[in-house]
């Protein structure tokens, strides 16, 4: 009889201690707080840290073994959302270049599992940079050039190597490419062939070039003028060609990114004096477009000539190269000579001893 009492004592001492196993409203074992866990890894220190990748949204998933989860509005937490799964996200992806909450690119944010006993965690979401491609969009002129092919020399050996970025301009010249990352100083900006839709003519794979510019938001401009540009090896030597051809009053960065076609087709329509000022300057600029595109084709035509059979593509830019590099050696010389003698030196691309003398050093050198 006593024996029976004490099994009886036992079983209802074990019931009200809970060591039938059963769990509490909570879900985890009753008398215990939740535990939570943050990708599956149950949470110890806090806070819990977690990087992403900024442009993407999904942080962690948040599990826990009771109550209800929720997200807290305290810190950056309004910057989140949380799904029922326990999804943890942001609202809208994060810009490393444009943080959020403080500016740091960390956001601070705690999840709570509430029930009759609660628990929380705290993460740290450290954004982190992603090297992201550069776009570039500009136009091609001779007359604007329909149908070029457009390229970034990312490694800078003046020909089209499998995986650089290209693009096609269209009707009107206009082109976008997109840049894997931020170019080297020699990178350059080629364009390959086209028609002009101005005479209606073929380029026919002559090699037009133009330094990256510096403002990658504005347009680069690739033309015979810039390929002039772009043969010139020092930031002097480039400012030193425009000197030399007459165009002093504009910069080598507004050279390059300066829609010089559209702003000589708008003299017409020019009234301030700003206007006309553009509108004069721009047409200067495409004058010495249309000799330099003179000089290049003659020399094309000359080094086709010159080829045991038809001119290839490497063949055609490296006599537009060297063109390139005979008038920036001409404008060295003359802004040499106007240092010395004090008197302003031009080099007049439409005088036909200077166009011999050019045409004729690129028949050495090819030669």
């Amino acid at each position: 009889m006593v024996r029976n009492l004490l099994v009886l004592l036992c079983i209802i001492t074990l019931a009200a201690c809970g060591g039938d196993g059963r769990s509490g409203l909570d879900g985890g074992p009753e008398g215990f707080a939740p535990t939570l866990s943050v990708d599956g890894v149950a949470v110890g220190l806090q806070p819990v840290s977690v990087q992403v990748d900024e442009n993407t949204v999904n942080v962690a998933t948040i599990s826990t073994t009771g109550g209800s989860l929720s997200l807290s509005a305290a810190d950056d937490g309004a910057l989140f959302t949380l799904s029922s799964g326990g999804e943890l996200a942001f609202i809208d992806a994060p810009d490393f270049e444009n943080p959020g909450g403080d500016g740091s690119n960390t956001y601070t944010v705690r999840i709570d599992a509430l029930g009759n006993l609660s628990a929380s965690v705290t993460l740290s979401v450290q954004v982190q940079n992603v090297l992201e491609g550069i776009a570039l969009s500009g136009r091609v002129i001779d007359g604007p050039v329909a149908g070029a092919l457009v390229y970034a020399d990312m490694n800078c050996d003046r020909e089209q190597t499998l995986g650089e970025p290209e693009g096609v301009t269209d009707d009107n010249g206009f082109f976008s490419i997109e840049l894997p990352s931020e170019p080297n100083a020699c990178v350059r900006i080629y364009s390959v062939g086209g028609v002009d839709t101005v005479t209606n003519k073929p380029l026919s794979n002559i090699q037009l070039a133009s330094p990256v510019p510096s403002d990658r938001t504005k347009p680069a401009q690739i033309s015979p003028l810039s390929t002039i540009i772009s043969a010139a090896t020092t930031d002097e030597e480039r400012a030193g060609v425009l000197i030399a051809l007459g165009l002093s009053n504009i910069t080598v960065e507004e050279l390059l990114t300066t829609d010089v076609w559209a702003g000589s087709q708008n003299a017409e329509s020019a009234v301030s004096e700003e206007e006309i000022a553009a509108a004069t300057l721009a047409q200067a600029v495409q004058r010495l477009n249309t000799q330099i595109a003179t000089v290049i084709k003659v020399a094309t035509s000359l080094s086709a000539v010159s080829q045991t059979g038809a001119a290839t593509q490497s063949s055609i830019a490296a006599a537009v190269a060297e063109v390139a590099k005979e008038i920036v050696a001409q404008t060295a010389r003359a802004n040499e000579e106007a240092i010395t003698t004090g008197v302003v030196v031009r080099v007049n691309l439409a005088s036909a001893s200077v166009v011999q003398s050019v045409i004729e050093k690129n028949c050495q050198r090819s030669g």
